[in-house]
């Protein structure tokens, strides 16, 4: 007697769904205007850490700065990660 494979095994990772004891779960992580405007979206699996996502959503933002060079960064998230 053969065992046959899951069927999930030829799915692939990047579909952004997680499990739960709910079911399937998927997270939208977005960015936004100071107006609520949806600039830019990620979506990850359910389980996935927020922290992680919101790293590369801030990655592609200008954040102004009053003097000196351009900043990249949220003083939060660097104090966060520090």
């Amino acid at each position: 007697m053969r065992r046959r494979e899951k069927r999930g095994a030829e799915e692939l990772q990047d579909h952004a769904l997680g499990r739960s004891r709910g079911g399937l779960t998927t997270k939208i992580h977005m960015r936004c205007d100071a107006n609520g405007v949806p600039l830019r979206f990620l979506l990850s699996g359910g389980q996935a850490s927020d922290i992680s996502y919101a790293q590369s959503l801030l990655d592609e933002a200008y954040i102004p700065n009053m003097r000196g060079r351009p900043r990249k960064r949220c003083r939060w998230l660097l104090a966060y990660k520090g």
